[in-house]
């Protein structure tokens, strides 16, 4: 009789989070994590079809408590300069907590991790951008609030656009 799971989802998450923690990306492989469960091999890609597709949903809930961290600061931050800070320090942590995995799979200098969450973010962005617009009390259109998100995902990556000139930017966007 096959041994029944509770919650094999977040049972494989935790393992592949300990034997990241302890062996690192060089050393994350989905025998190590199937072994730390107690699960075959088998039974973990039936889950996950693979390690990028393990290691993405793990990049996808550290983006999201990310994102609930920035809400719960945006609704007591003190203007649009502290919110639009806020933005940037989400996504600069986030890449941060997750630079081993990022520089591991570069390609062309854009880590390709970040290329596959990119909808994410940029939808992540934008609903929290919604929650400032509703705080500051203005609105921008679909078409600006994108073209804001994408200006401050730019931006994080710390190449280009120094967080004063986004700043100066969006207000010139937005007022």
């Amino acid at each position: 009789m096959p041994k029944i799971i509770s919650e094999p989802k977040k049972l494989i998450k935790d393992a592949a989070r300990q034997e990241l923690t302890e062996k690192g990306i060089e050393g994350f492989n989905m025998r190590g994590i199937a072994s730390r469960c107690s699960l075959g091999v088998g039974t973990l890609y039936h889950y996950y079809p693979d390690k990028l597709s393990l290691l993405s949903d793990l990049l996808n809930e550290d983006w999201n408590k990310k994102v609930v961290e920035a809400k719960e600061k945006i609704s007591s931050s003190a203007g649009l300069e502290e919110d639009i800070h806020i933005l940037l320090e989400a996504i600069k942590g986030f890449r941060k907590q997750n630079e081993e995995i990022f520089s591991a799979y570069k390609t062309d200098e854009i880590p390709s991790f970040f290329l596959k969450l990119h909808p994410l973010f940029l939808q992540s962005i934008l609903s929290l951008w919604k929650k400032v617009e509703e705080k500051e009390k203005f609105e921008t259109d679909e078409e600006m609030s994108t073209i804001i998100a994408e200006l401050i995902i730019l931006s994080s990556r710390g190449k280009g656009i120094s967080e004063e000139a986004l700043e100066k930017a969006i207000h010139k966007l937005v007022y």
